[in-house]
C-alpha cells in the first residue's frame, strides 16, 4: 500500500468532498431545471388563455409575484430537511445544499443575500441542531472550529431509509425494481 504525505491526504479529502458537492449540486440543478420548465409551461398556457379570452390584455405586461417568505405548517421545515437528507442516501449534505433545496421546495424568495443568510442562520441551522439533539441527524463537521468550513450533515443510521421506502422511492422515480420473490 502506498503511503502519502499528510498534506496530500488532506488535499485528497478536500478534492473528494468538492467532487461530491458537484454531483449533488448538479442533481439539484437538474431538479430545479425541471421545476423551471413546468413553471414556464404554466405561464405559456395562461398566456394562450388570456389572449384567447381578451386580446386587449398583453400577458407579458403582468408583473411576476415573488415567491413565499415562509414555509408551510409547523414542523414542515424539519420534515423537509429529513426528506432531503433521505435523498442523499447516507452521504453528507452541506448546509448550503440543504438551504438551496429547501428554498426551491418552499418557493422562498429573499430580497437580498443577507436576508437569505439570516434565514439559514435563524431557521435552517437551529432546525438541524434540534435534529442532532433528537438523535435524527449527525453533525459531520467540528461545530467548535471557526475554520469557515461549511456544515455537513446526514441522517443517523437508524433513521436511514428502509428497503420498502427505497423501493417506493425508486418506483416513484420510474426505476424498475425486483420484488422479493423475483430476487431469488
Amino acid at each position: 500500500m502506498t503511503r502519502f504525505p499528510s498534506y496530500l491526504v488532506g488535499l485528497r479529502k478536500t478534492r473528494a468532498r468538492a467532487a461530491g458537492d458537484i454531483e449533488r449540486l448538479e442533481r439539484l440543478a437538474s431538479e430545479l431545471a425541471g421545476q423551471t420548465a413546468k413553471a414556464r409551461a404554466v405561464v405559456e398556457a395562461c398566456d394562450v388563455l388570456i389572449r384567447k379570452f381578451d386580446g386587449r390584455l398583453d400577458p407579458t405586461g403582468i408583473a411576476p409575484i415573488r415567491g413565499n417568505t415562509r414555509y408551510g405548517k409547523r414542523g414542515d421545515l424539519v420534515r423537509a430537511i429529513e426528506e432531503e437528507l433521505h435523498k442523499a442516501q447516507g452521504e453528507a449534505v452541506t448546509t448550503v445544499e440543504l438551504a438551496i433545496a429547501l428554498q426551491a421546495r418552499f418557493g422562498l424568495d429573499f430580497e437580498s443575500w443577507e436576508a437569505r443568510r439570516r434565514w439559514v442562520k435563524n431557521s435552517v441551522t437551529p432546525a438541524l441542531k434540534d435534529m442532532v439533539a433528537a438523535g435524527l441527524v449527525e453533525r459531520l463537521h467540528d461545530a467548535e472550529s471557526r475554520s469557515g468550513e461549511t456544515g455537513r450533515w446526514r441522517l443517523t443510521p437508524r433513521h436511514a431509509l428502509t428497503l420498502a421506502q427505497l423501493q417506493a422511492s425508486a418506483e416513484a422515480a420510474g426505476v424498475p425494481t425486483l420484488q422479493a420473490d423475483e430476487a431469488g
